[in-house]
């Protein structure tokens, strides 16, 4: 279970759409060093790194050192935690009130 500063923390790097594409990124290759990932974006690569600090704070993506490179990863499992508390908190009770869902 998170707690909603962590909650909080996801919904923000979630809001982002570098930080969507990135999660894109990881998903699709595992494994991608910082720099592999800022080739993939028309901004600076200590912006690329701003954004991959906010992504690990909210615990959405996760690194193995390899010497002196970072190798990401997504961190299914977390976003996978908050999105079921969502959809617990939004829809629970929606069955017998008898509110229809869109």
């Amino acid at each position: 279970m998170c707690t909603n500063t962590q909650k909080n923390k996801m919904y923000k790097a979630l809001a982002h759409s570098t930080r969507r594409e990135i999660i894109r990124l990881l998903r699709a290759s595992p494994g991608l060093s910082n720099g592999q990932l800022a080739t993939n974006f028309d901004i600076s690569r200590v912006a690329v790194l701003g954004h991959i600090r906010v992504l690990e704070s909210a615990g959405i993506i996760d690194f193995q050192q390899k010497g002196r490179i970072r190798q990401w990863c997504y961190n299914h499992v977390a976003v996978q935690s908050v999105h079921a508390q969502w959809v617990e908190e939004y829809t629970a009770g929606l069955e017998t009130s008898g509110q229809v869902s869109p």
